[in-house]
């Protein structure tokens, strides 16, 4: 059954599923989207164009399909996607895509957003991300699965986050980051591997320690990138997920291909 408070301002064009509830003051706007068992606190509001999936809980005061903070938006028709099974707390704002890149932000599946954390317009985080109180993503970012970021982490605009990354508390992330890595510092930089999230993402045993010593060869070693990843590509094991995707985010990561951060789609 489906529960609106009396005092939820509701627009016409809003498609509300069953067994959502709506709490006190809310607003929800025009063409929006709220798929089944999705509950929104009292006084958040969903502004416009925003499609939210089923069993997210969004908290008080969050603010949802706001326009693109860009001064080169000039009020085009764009949109936010969210999966299902999201946490979205308190004073998170999430901005609509603009006309730059595919006019739309997106958000996957099972992902907490803790207080206070911005996602700008035309990110697109993955699934299972925990973003820590103040995270600040700027336009254009691109999160892979499984990301943790810790309390005030910075994001710079174009830039790409690998699966499985753990940022440090207060790291500034000015260029891509690669997979499987603890990033910190201003600027950050690969510190180490995220040991404990790629074994909960079933990167254990012989893989564990092949992707320790690719990481070794081009985040540890004297060598340039370019050589490292050919000495790597040598080896059997080069084809195993984690560390053909290492070495593919170190090359676009090395060609600079798009971006003020150095940041490059892949």
């Amino acid at each position: 059954m489906t529960k609106i408070h009396p005092t939820a301002v509701i627009a016409p064009s809003a498609e509300i599923a069953d067994e959502v509830e709506i709490g006190a003051y809310c607003y929800i706007g025009d063409h929006v989207k709220i798929g089944k068992g999705t509950i929104i606190e009292p006084q958040a509001r969903v502004l416009i164009h925003t499609t939210i999936g089923e069993r997210n809980k969004i908290s008080s005061g969050a603010v949802i399909g706001g326009a693109p903070q860009d001064v080169g938006y000039k009020g085009e028709p764009t949109e936010i996607f969210i999966g299902n099974d999201n946490t979205i707390r308190e004073f998170v704002t999430i901005n609509r895509g603009t006309t730059k890149q595919d006019r739309k932000t997106v958000i996957g599946n099972d992902n907490l957003l803790m207080a206070y954390v911005h996602i700008a317009h035309d990110d697109v985080i993955g699934d299972h991300c925990i973003f820590a109180n103040m995270t600040q993503l700027a336009g254009h970012v691109t999160f892979g699965d499984g990301v943790v970021t810790s309390a005030g982490v910075l994001v710079h605009q174009f830039v790409h986050i690998g699966k499985y990354c753990f940022l440090a508390p207060s790291a500034t992330v000015n260029s891509d980051a690669l997979p499987g890595c603890i990033y910190f510092g201003h600027p950050a930089e690969a510190r180490a591997i995220n040991v404990v999230g790629l074994q909960r993402h079933g990167v254990t045993g012989a893989q564990l320690g092949h992707f320790k010593t690719a990481f070794k060869k081009i985040v540890r070693s004297e060598a340039t990138t370019l050589d490292a990843i050919a000495e790597l590509e040598k080896e059997d094991w080069a084809s195993e997920p984690m560390v053909a995707e290492f070495i593919a985010a170190a090359k676009q990561k090395g060609a600079g291909a798009k971006g003020r951060g150095g940041a490059a789609e892949f």
